[in-house]
């Protein structure tokens, strides 16, 4: 009986026709960054991006205008995103950030770094070596709440946390 069912659905299989749909003009794929890796990111889920494959925001002006409280949150996803749209800030809008709120943005970011979740750990490492990198001059006045920092991270386990410290001390 069971060869019979497995006859039925071989002969099924043959008198099937198969139907195949080519697109005749493939669409045309975004011009990359050229320091781009070619990855595409969802700006909304937690993704570690490299400065090269970060993007212009839509709207900076707007997005920078809640981005303290943004980066205060206690949700570690929505701090990991806001973190992300400061280094956009940083990376294509730089004229937003001034010395008078420079030292609010130090604060936030060290925040970040001092934060038990390593994740929320290594993206604002990563966000303070490009912060230092562009805004060199204002950071003056936290030159040593930045080393206090670097030194205590320095020791951490995780040697991932401690590459992303080494490229912040290249910075600072």
């Amino acid at each position: 009986m069971e060869s019979t069912k497995l006859d039925n659905l071989k002969s099924t299989f043959r008198k099937s026709s198969v139907t195949v749909t080519v697109n005749p003009k493939p669409e045309p794929k975004p011009e990359l960054n050229p320091n781009s890796t070619g990855h595409t990111f969802d700006y909304n889920k937690p993704e570690y991006i490299e400065k090269g494959d970060l993007q212009p925001l839509s709207n900076p002006q707007g997005i920078f205008k809640g981005l303290v409280k943004e980066l205060g949150q206690e949700d570690w996803t929505k701090k990991f995103q806001a973190l992300n749209k400061l280094r956009q800030i940083i990376r294509f809008a730089p004229d937003l950030i001034t010395a008078k709120n420079c030292q609010l943005y130090t604060k936030e970011i060290l925040k970040g770094v001092d934060n038990l979740r390593s994740g929320i750990s290594r993206i604002s490492l990563m966000t303070l070596a490009e912060f230092s990198e562009q805004y060199t001059r204002m950071l003056d006045t936290d030159v040593e709440a930045i080393f206090t920092r670097l030194v205590k991270k320095s020791n951490d386990a995780s040697a991932f946390i401690v590459d992303q410290v080494r490229a912040v001390r290249s910075f600072v």
